[in-house]
């Protein structure tokens, strides 16, 4: 065989080794991503569809305001203290101490 024969035959098979290699470790991951897609694609759709069931239930909740001229409710002591100002702290907090 000559030289250039035998570098022709070299690079039909690394390239054949390489294609190999290629559909041994990234087409078949292609088929798992595909169905690990439709399985996020399936539970996206599950907890949007519970979502919206929680949203639906949400909005048939009527609050009337009964409950606030009800004695018991006015009974209720307010035991709030107020709130008392005070200095937020240094003018720089990353400024060396007694600066």
């Amino acid at each position: 065989m000559s030289s250039l024969l035998k570098n022709i035959f070299f690079a039909l098979a690394l390239a054949g080794i390489l294609w190999l290699g290629y559909r041994f470790f990234f087409a078949a991951d292609d088929a798992s991503l595909t169905t690990q897609n439709a399985q996020v694609i399936s539970e996206a759709s599950r907890d949007a569809e519970r979502f919206l069931r929680t949203l639906q239930q949400l909005r048939d909740i009527r609050l009337d305001g009964k409950i606030f001229v009800d004695q018991r409710f006015q009974s209720f002591e307010d035991y709030r203290q107020p709130v008392v100002a005070e200095s937020a702290g240094r003018q720089n907090p990353f400024a060396p101490v007694g600066e």
